[in-house]
């Protein structure tokens, strides 16, 4: 979905949305910012799921998951970027990642990722950074080996 932000049951409600209005999907994951405190993730799957509609929730995934970005995705994509750990405030994360990015994470296409966090970058942090590391699992076990690497529009090695 191109919507982002907003507080961890907004988010999990987006990604639902967003499953039931394409056909297919058997698994959702949301990444959520460590910085707020969420319920479990199997609330806010039921909490999220009660407040969409009848004919959407039978479309919507049985599977799911949610994984936490300390302290935020910003900060998990600079470390990924530049194999630091990134500030432990997320306004802190925002500005250093507009500033090695370019712009904020919301402001860059699919091709801009592509670009700045090339396949061979994220297979190099994978083992440093936990939350990438489930994200990028997740894939392969939900989707194909090259689920992830298909949202960043690169072919899988």
């Amino acid at each position: 979905s191109d919507r982002s932000g907003g507080s961890p049951q907004e988010v999990m409600r987006n990604a639902l949305l967003a499953c039931s209005k394409t056909a297919g999907y058997d698994a959702v994951v949301v990444l959520l910012d460590g910085d707020v405190k969420p319920a479990s993730c199997e609330d806010l799957y039921l909490t999220a799921k009660k407040h969409i509609s009848l004919e959407a929730r039978k479309k919507i995934p049985s599977i799911y998951a949610c994984i936490v970005a300390n302290p935020c995705l910003e900060g998990l994509l600079l470390e990924t970027k530049t194999g630091f750990p990134p500030p432990k405030v997320s306004e802190d994360c925002k500005r250093s990642f507009a500033s090695n990015f370019g712009k904020a994470a919301q402001k860059l296409s699919k091709e801009d990722y592509r670009r700045l966090l090339p396949k061979t970058m994220i297979d190099q942090a994978l083992p440093r950074i936990p939350a990438l590391n489930r994200l990028v699992t997740f894939f392969k076990l939900h989707g194909n080996d090259d689920s992830f690497c298909s949202w960043f529009n690169q072919p899988h090695s």
